[in-house]
């Protein structure tokens, strides 16, 4: 065979061998643009992209591989691999629509988040910011804002959440963006976290009328699981029911499994709260079983499940039931997460109580006020510090001759004393009111009681203390009945009834009217409203905990978020007194 024949062929099979290579580069790429979050088909494509020495596909094998962290519930090593992919990109370069240089950005911020990183969360989102705008991208720059809303929102800085949310709203609204929808119902979400029932129900609807000239029907059905929060927040439980059904029938008709175990927990919450305990059962159970536990993912998605019903073992008093749900907990989250969350700490005191470790339970109790003490400073730390900007703002205007002669000089000086005069009294509010928050009474083992005010100290308030109010006032009943008012130990409403609890009486007597027509009878008399169904006699309160309280006989009833801090304060006005 002649050399030039051997030197054809020669060519040839490179040829081929580089249009294999070619093609094969090609289908890899396609591959990893297909949106599957299954690690095990993710992991071994990274590492396939990871055999070509090119910067692009080497940047697209780490992203892949973040992704594939991700849905395997390692934020931590996905944030590294996201930043891995950064490293390998140039800012300018156009590759495709689901690889750009923002979309990693914004996957590591958001990582950084999952994995508690806040402060390179904020970097990365801020650096996204700063690229959509140098970019003249308004739609980067309004995605870049509503993830920084998003995390606030996690960091419970409320306020800014919503004003970034809003630049985020207003450019999406300019350019009729798709994603109104969903940025609706993040806003409502914030305003839900901020105890704004009403405000978020106004966006969640809002959101609801847009999607109805674009149909979402997974969007629509995460719309109906919010406004049923936001109904339960205004104790309107029959509603939030409704909306619960309505989203949970989408969501199985589309086969959402983790849409369905988030909504099948709003369901359980909502059967506690109405004491329908075999209801809850039912929908935690089902949770449960739609998935496996053994998927990384899915463990994170079933905390909110495993958090009731360890509160539906402590409520039903199942010792050894709530221990096993503890433990779940301890084993996923690990104590460090734990620590930083201060509504599992309460949980763990309540559980403690439950199994008569005293000392633990205060351990805990006085952790959870602590770390929500510090996350109140901080916020407190952030407003004097947006206020004191704003006053330097005004001297700096002052300085430019915005505010030119002594009228002007005199009116700068009043407006920042008016500035540090409103920060003085915000704070001294701000104190007053975090002194009634998330005030414990704990019921210790010698029959004690112990409120958590001062975070280092631990104050006692004996049962029996002198109290003001009954006295020898008598109740008068429709039936023409009449009992001495010390002698009630709590109401329930029930339909047009009011069930009235009496000291050592096997049955309550019943009585035609309103509890707030009673509530109002009783005016003066130390009762107090925990909830739209109950009014208790103060004098039987033994403890009051985070959603409950415990009465002098045992008996428990819930304690709703809208009476709680009224409740508290009263405790606390007694011990003062």
């Amino acid at each position: 065979m002649g050399i030039r024949k051997i030197g054809l062929i020669g060519l040839l099979c490179c040829i081929d061998f580089i249009a294999f290579a070619s093609s094969s580069r090609d289908s890899l790429i396609s591959e990893s643009l297909k949106n599957t979050r299954d690690p095990r088909v993710l992991m071994p494509l990274s590492e396939a992209m990871l055999e070509y020495d090119d910067a692009e596909m080497q940047a697209r094998a780490y992203f892949v591989r973040g992704l594939a962290l991700n849905y395997g519930a390692k934020a931590a090593q996905s944030a590294q691999a996201y930043k891995k992919a950064l490293s390998y990109m140039h800012p300018d370069t156009v590759y495709d629509q689901r690889f750009t240089y923002a979309v990693v950005l914004k996957n590591l911020g958001i990582a950084n988040y999952r994995a508690q990183e806040y402060a390179q969360g904020d970097s990365a989102f801020r650096v996204l910011r700063d690229y959509c705008l140098k970019k003249g991208d308004s739609l980067g720059f309004a995605l870049a804002q509503k993830n920084r809303a998003n995390a606030k929102m996690v960091r419970e800085e409320y306020d800014s959440a919503v004003l970034l949310m809003k630049d985020a709203i207003a450019i999406y609204e300019a350019i009729d963006y798709q994603g109104i929808p969903l940025a609706y119902m993040s806003m409502g979400s914030i305003f839900g976290r901020m105890a704004q029932p009403q405000e978020a129900m106004s966006w969640f609807r809002m959101a609801l009328a847009r999607i109805e000239n674009t149909p979402d029907r997974r969007l629509e059905g995460r719309i109906y699981n919010n406004m049923a929060v936001a109904y339960r927040e205004m104790e309107r439980l029959d509603s939030a029911q409704y909306y619960l059904s309505k989203a949970l029938a989408i969501q199985e008709e589309l086969g959402s499994v983790f849409d369905q175990v988030e909504i099948r927990g709003n369901l359980a919450r909502n059967a506690i709260e109405m004491g329908d305990l075999s209801l809850a059962h039912e929908n935690l159970d089902a949770a449960l079983q739609a998935l496996d536990e053994r998927n990384p993912r899915a463990s994170l998605i079933l905390r909110n499940i495993w958090v009731l019903s360890l509160d539906l073992a402590i409520i039903e008093k199942q010792a050894d039931v709530a221990k096993s749900w503890q433990q779940k907990l301890i084993e996923t989250l690990g104590y460090k997460r734990i620590k930083n969350d201060y509504q599992l700490m309460e949980r763990f005191a309540q559980y403690y109580e439950l199994i008569g470790e005293q000392d633990s339970a205060l351990a805990y109790l006085k952790a959870a006020n602590e770390l929500e003490e510090k996350i109140q400073r901080e916020r407190d730390a952030e407003a004097i510090k947006k206020a004191a900007n704003a006053v330097e703002l005004i001297g700096l205007k002052s300085e430019k001759g915005r505010l030119e002669g002594r009228y002007r000089k005199t009116l700068t000086y009043g407006l920042i004393l008016f500035g540090l005069s409103l920060i003085g009294l915000w704070i001294y509010w701000n104190t007053k009111l975090k002194k009634h928050k998330r005030s414990e009474i704990f019921l210790g083992s010698d029959g004690a009681t112990f409120q958590f005010e001062d975070k280092s100290q631990v104050h006692e308030i004996r049962p029996g203390a002198s109290e003001s109010g009954s006295g020898n006032a008598h109740l008068k009943l429709k039936s023409k009945a009449v009992i001495p008012v010390a002698e009630i130990i709590y109401a329930q409403s029930e339909g047009h009834y009011v069930n009235l609890f009496l000291k050592e009486k096997d049955k309550p007597e019943v009585d035609r009217t309103s509890l707030k027509a009673l509530q109002e009878e009783l005016e003066g008399q130390d009762f107090q409203r925990i909830h739209r169904s109950y009014l208790v006699n103060c004098k039987h309160l033994k403890a009051v905990y985070a959603t409950k309280v415990l009465l002098a006989d045992g008996t428990e009833l819930p304690v709703s978020r809208t009476y709680k801090e009224e409740l508290q304060a009263r405790f606390k006005e007694k011990r003062e007194a």
